[in-house]
């Protein structure tokens, strides 16, 4: 890194990593961060300039486990306290409910509740209830509701945590609820968009198709058939029904050659980038992985404006410094780390990769930019789902090709869809025909690929980890060999892969 806030950066986030997932008690939290901003300050007094990165290294990674102990002990301990108490309560719903299974599901912002011991300041919970409800965001009500943990599914991912849930709320029936207002706040008023540019999509494109690109391109997943989630998650490209970096990038990118096409400069495009990708993550939401492609969008832009250099390693580690500074148990959710992982394998490993194959045509380019991102986020993968899918390999290589044209298509025929009169069709009619035409291919793709299910292994015992971890971590170090070892690399990673295999195959 060239910069010594991208080593402060990736001191950060890597600590916060360690001091969310490693087993401390607050004393033990405490001990760790003295001891790093002891070794820190003993390096700048002893070694100065030439210890400055090391340094920077352990300041950061006191700081780091000093704000986690903190948050769990100003934010998530109060909170917690009021687990198995009742009490009428003022909620804010804050995201779009779900409902699944005779019950909906939905969350909310508590503004206030008469549960005993309940903190001064607002908190989100995960609202439960039995039956089915039509609130919508924005829509504030009271009810009776009890609290308690989420639940978290045995060995899974815990997905509340890191968003700022730390309570589950139930309600009996929607009986409980009562409406009180409907506050027209900012993220209301997007979603409502939001649901009209996906709508859009929908009526110039009526049928499975149509579903699919207003899921790939506005984030309506709501309208998708059990039958497509499960045949993406086979051929391991669900990945590609979430909105990510990928998805505002290719918005980004369709902005910024618009403004090159009709005649303006490079620092005009990059600015026009830079803000339709303030525009669509506004629009979709800021998820993890939108706020970490945003970022990373407006640093370059920044740095191109202002006419500096931009170098890959200082800009991830700015990404994980703005993105977890404000909540720093953000950095164990599971889209923040499957996007920051896969930037950082384009980043960091691909040009390894790429150096030691040499060019050797678009295709073998395509395969190791595949194969790296997946070596990178698969174990997260594996993690999260409790299984590894063989296919996902061969699925990206088919579908990711396909879900830029999917995108695109369908962003401009849902634009061009609000326009009044016939013309805003006639116009978007092209742009669904190309994104309808790419969906059905990579409908059709995922669902040849999950008729080998078998290929898809369940993952159990403890044992797996540990060869996961030791494959990857292998993997790693032979990627840090010198160039005259690049034989000895390839053997030793392809015995890793090969123990790798052994051990899930018998797990």
């Amino acid at each position: 890194m060239k910069r010594p806030l991208g080593t402060i950066g990736f001191g950060w986030f890597l600590s916060l990593e360690a001091a969310y997932f490693l087993p401390l008690s607050p004393l033990g939290k405490g001990v760790l961060a003295a001891g790093s901003a002891a070794a820190g300050l003993l390096l700048l007094l002893l070694a100065r300039r030439r210890a400055l990165p090391s340094a920077l290294l352990c300041l950061a990674a006191a700081a780091a486990v000093a704000a986690n102990a903190w948050v769990c002990a100003a934010r998530v301990e109060p909170v917690r306290r009021l687990a198995g108490q009742l009490g009428e309560t003022v909620l804010e719903v804050t995201e779009a409910p779900r409902q699944s299974g005779g019950a909906t599901r939905f969350v909310a912002r508590v503004e206030s509740t008469t549960a005993e011991g309940a903190p001064d300041l607002p908190f989100l919970a995960e609202v439960l209830v039995w039956g089915t409800t039509d609130l919508q965001v924005g829509d504030r009500a009271v009810c009776t509701a009890r609290f308690g943990l989420p639940d978290r599914p045995a060995g899974g991912w815990d997905s509340l945590t890191p968003r700022g849930i730390y309570l589950s709320a139930e309600l009996l029936s929607e009986e409980h609820l009562l409406f009180l207002e409907h506050r027209d706040s900012p993220a209301a008023a997007l979603e409502r968009w939001r649901q009209r540019l996906a709508a859009s999509v929908r009526r110039q494109l009526p049928s499975q198709a149509g579903e699919l690109v207003a899921a790939m391109s506005w984030g309506e997943r709501a309208a998708l058939s059990e039958g497509v989630r499960g045949d993406f998650q086979t051929a391991g490209v669900a990945h590609l029904l979430a909105l990510s970096g990928l998805h505002l990038g290719l918005c980004a990118a369709m902005g910024a050659g618009l403004v090159r096409l009709l005649g303006g400069s490079k620092r005009g495009a990059v600015l026009a980038g830079a803000v339709l990708a303030l525009l669509y993550g506004a629009l979709v939401g800021f998820s993890p992985s939108i706020c970490r492609a945003v970022v990373l969008c407006c640093y370059g832009a920044g740095a191109f404006l202002c006419r500096r250099t931009v170098d890959g390693p200082t800009a991830m580690g700015v990404c994980g410094l703005v993105l977890t500074l404000g909540d720093p148990l953000a950095v164990a959710d599971l889209r923040l780390l499957l996007s920051f992982g896969a930037t950082c394998a384009l980043v960091l490993a691909l040009p390894r990769v790429r150096r030691a194959v040499g060019e050797r045509g678009l295709l073998v380019t395509s395969l190791c930019q595949t194969g790296v991102v997946l070596g990178c986020t698969g174990p997260l993968l594996a993690v999260s789902f409790g299984e590894l899918s063989l296919l996902a390999f061969a699925g990206n290589l088919l579908c990711l090709p396909l879900a830029g044209p999917t995108v695109l298509g369908g962003a401009l025929c849902g634009l061009l869809g609000l326009l009044p009169g016939p013309w805003g069709q006639a116009l978007g009619y092209p742009f669904a025909v190309l994104a309808g035409l790419c969906a059905r291919a990579m409908a059709a793709a995922a669902h040849l690929l999950a008729r080998w299910d078998w290929l898809v292994i369940p993952l159990r015992g403890p044992g797996v980890w540990y060869g996961l971890g030791a494959a990857c971590l292998w993997g790693a170090i032979c990627l840090q060999l010198p160039e005259r070892f690049h034989r000895l690399r390839w053997l030793a990673a392809g015995a890793a892969l090969c123990v790798l295999g052994g051990w899930l195959l018998a797990g």
